[in-house]
């Protein structure tokens, strides 16, 4: 990307909207994994740099860059968090925790998915559709995607979700294997 002098300087002028966007949007600083601050304002400022060259800046109203600025930052977190998702294992067998690698912990956690895949097959209508959704939203998936997929409104699928969480709560297996995990 080449920014010529007076966008170079429109850019230095606005570099303040990286930092708002960041302190607005971006809550959990520490919580980013693959990214660190340094990560996410590079993001902000490559967003900046777009919006000067696209002129959406140079007549003063800062709005559109600050909304571009925004989401692609949203965007670049929320594949990251996809593809970090996508490659952990969901092999209950497979777990292990770093910080904990007693085999007990590795047991609960397979005893926890063995207790949740029963309560799916055991659910009926929107508590099933709900598990499954969460199952999805785990995977990085967000409400609306789940309800575009199934063509049903977002607000649909958060229902399906509340509900299913109810039912979780109400089995004794699930209520007592959370605690210890």
């Amino acid at each position: 990307m080449h920014l010529n002098n007076m966008q170079r300087r429109i850019v230095e002028e606005n570099i303040g909207l990286v930092d708002k966007v960041i302190k607005d949007w971006v809550h959990n600083i520490q919580g980013l994994g693959t990214y660190t601050y340094k990560d996410i304002y590079q993001i902000g400022y490559y967003a900046l740099c777009k919006a000067v060259i696209e002129e959406r800046l140079s007549d003063g109203s800062s709005t559109y860059a600050y909304i571009m600025i925004r989401n692609t930052i949203f965007n670049s977190l929320k594949s990251a968090t996809r593809k970090r998702k996508s490659e952990v294992s969901t092999d209950p067998s497979l777990i292990n925790d770093p910080d904990d690698s007693s085999m007990d912990s590795v047991e609960m956690k397979s005893d926890l998915y063995a207790a949740l895949d029963d309560a799916e097959k055991n659910a009926k209508g929107v508590v099933k559709k709900g598990i499954q959704s969460m199952r999805l939203m785990a995977l990085g998936y967000t409400s609306s995607e789940i309800g575009a997929e199934m063509n049903v409104p977002a607000n649909n699928v958060t229902e399906w979700i509340s509900k299913s969480r109810k039912y979780l709560k109400s089995i004794p297996a699930i209520a007592e294997l959370r605690n210890y995990l």
